[in-house]
């Protein structure tokens, strides 16, 4: 069966001055959806893109307070005062954001989308251009510099992976079993788990903000490398910064056992960075201390003070007999910034869109700084996605350009997780599945905590013919990043447990990622029928068939099945069940 993943279905028209035009509105949806301020704040994508669908579906009667408690905060009870005030309180964040959105990155946008006060009712309308606002680069702050040339790439791309999300179909979902202790995360017993919020820049001109946030980041991926303590992704604690989230909702949302609070104060170039590591069941302060720099080497001043908080944080967390050693130093501040922005370009790699705009940032990572890792490791990683997806018209000079990448980065640093992943998958495509899975083993032990390897590990683990074992990483992959919508381990939870043979657990995983508006590929399309036929559940089969067979031919399935599952019977699971409603041959038609 072929099918081809990068068709949106969706007629666009080129006069982008008729505001009341539907496809234009979506448009500037998915512009807002992919922009800075909405890109991970996914209950505030959620919230809009079901006002704007439901209004221009011709049902804006229907937008009601409950309606949207329903909808988006899957909240059932009409008397629930409680998802009445959640609702009021987004949609107020949400008009804030439209608002800050149109004075900085759509102020030149066509149309203008707001929701307002009274309703949830989304409105319409031309968006004039502001002649007063300044394009001038002087008062930029500091560290966007950086991320400029991004931008550009970012939108290109954003309409695609949008469009995805608004056009695929809502499948019915009711009878699913949602039991959330199938797969929820949960704190593993003497393990602790930590959340590193976003450090607040209370520097008195906000010069600090690039600071805060790598120096964040730069935690988290310390902390990911130490084995036995979890610590959530930078991903899923942004929806936090700046709230002022009380500890039991941290405990809830996250399942964590501890949170570590910071912020930056000071008039710069005079700094001075506070952290406070908390224990959540007793609300007890366990360490907290302060340092005191100067900005005039923001390279070297985060990579110090990242590799200070974690030494102080692992003596407290953990025993002394398991303590790490110290790490090298950090350098390459811009290029690490630069490197994880293509990170969140490249994910989810089955995206070929996405994937080459991300392997130019990788190629820049490298140029700025030839001796760091990542660049290396990512531009692998993408060579063998491509690979591994089809994408490449060009497979085996991509695998070995891959392998060769890879290689390199782990040359320069053995410790590189990501880039035994991408040797995991440039050997998977080469169906050497003892190498596939023997590097994945060494991205898991280089970097225990790094929710992308966790979940890669426990796919790899299934087209080895060992789902059940792969079950264990790809809940622990959840664990580690609950919140964020972009990632793929809902759809590999699903792939994995419709392996088990668990299709309740497998079609509650393809349902959490649609309902939250996660990626959607061909693959993962054909598993959730294959799953609806397993359960007895034709026409709903038949209804998310639909979404296959109107992106035309292009995708060879059953190549791909064959090519990923060790095991002929693994990847015949799947094409038996398309069989028996006659969909391969349909789609052939």
């Amino acid at each position: 069966m072929q099918i081809n993943p990068q068709t949106t279905g969706a007629p666009v028209s080129s006069d982008p001055t008729r505001a009341a035009d539907p496809e234009h509105i979506l448009i500037q949806l998915h512009r807002i959806l992919g922009s800075r301020l909405f890109r991970d704040s996914h209950r505030l994508q959620t919230f809009l893109r079901y006002v704007v669908t439901e209004t221009l579906e011709g049902r804006a009667g229907r937008i009601k307070g409950f309606t949207v408690a329903q909808a988006v905060f899957d909240r059932q009870d009409p008397e629930d005062a409680q998802a009445s005030t959640i609702v009021r309180v987004e949609a107020s964040r949400l008009r804030r954001l439209l608002g800050e959105y149109y004075l900085g990155e759509g102020r030149g946008d066509p149309i203008r989308i707001e929701v307002p006060k009274g309703g949830y009712v989304p409105s319409f309308e031309p968006n004039p251009p502001d002649a007063s606002i300044s394009t001038s680069t002087e008062s930029e702050p500091a560290g966007s510099s950086r991320t400029r040339f991004l931008i550009g790439m970012v939108a290109a791309v954003s309409a695609f992976a949008m469009a995805l999300m608004v056009y695929l179909p809502r499948h019915d979902l009711a009878q699913s079993t949602r039991d959330p202790s199938g797969f929820a995360p949960t704190v593993a017993p003497g393990v602790p788990a930590i959340a590193v919020l976003p450090f607040e820049d209370r520097t008195t001109d906000g010069r600090a903000a690039s600071v805060a946030d790598g120096l964040t980041e730069d935690i988290i991926t310390d902390l990911s490398r130490v084995p036995g303590i979890d610590v959530i992704a930078f991903s899923s604690v942004l929806p936090f910064r700046g709230q002022d989230t009380d500890t039991d909702q941290l405990a809830q949302e996250l399942q964590v056992s501890h949170v570590l609070r910071g912020s930056i104060r000071g008039t710069p170039p005079t700094l001075r960075v506070t952290a406070r590591l908390l224990e959540l069941s007793t609300n007890r302060e366990l360490w907290a201390d302060r340092f005191d720099r100067h900005l005039s080497d923001e390279l070297s001043l985060q990579g110090e003070l990242s590799q200070s908080v974690v030494e102080s944080l692992t003596a407290n967390l953990l025993p002394a007999d398991r303590l790490p050693t110290r790490p090298a130093p950090l350098a390459h501040i811009e290029a690490r910034t630069l490197y994880q922005q293509a990170m969140n370009l490249a994910n989810p790699p089955s995206d070929s869109g996405r994937l080459a705009v991300a392997a130019r940032a990788f190629e820049r990572v490298i140029e700025m700084a030839p001796d760091f890792a990542g660049g290396y490791a990512g531009a692998a990683y993408i060579g063998a996605f491509r690979a591994f997806w089809g994408s490449s018209d060009v497979s085996d000079t991509d695998l070995q350009k891959a392998v060769s990448l890879a290689n390199r980065a782990t040359e320069l640093d053995p410790n590189f997780g990501l880039a035994y992943t991408a040797l995991a998958f440039a050997h998977l495509s080469n169906r050497d599945f003892d190498a596939a899975l023997g590097a994945s083993i060494q991205a898991i032990e280089a970097q225990p905590g790094d929710p992308y390897l966790n979940a890669y590990h426990g796919v790899l683990l299934s087209f080895n013919g060992e789902p059940s074992k792969g079950l264990t990483y790809a809940k622990r992959a959840l664990r580690l990043d609950p919140l964020y919508v972009r990632t793929p381990h809902l759809n590999i939870l699903g792939v994995i447990a419709f392996q088990t043979g668990d299709y309740a657990q497998a079609l509650d995983a393809f349902g959490r990622n649609l309902d939250r508006g996660g990626p959607v590929n061909p693959v993962i399309q054909a598993y959730l029928v294959a799953t609806y036929m397993a359960l007895g559940r034709t026409e709903q089969a038949r209804s998310a068939f639909e979404w296959l067979t109107l992106h035309g031919p292009g995708f060879d399935l059953e190549k791909w099945l064959r090519r990923a599952y060790r095991f002929a019977p693994d990847s015949d699971r799947v094409l038996n069940l398309l069989d028996q409603a006659d969909f391969r041959s349909n789609s052939a038609n």
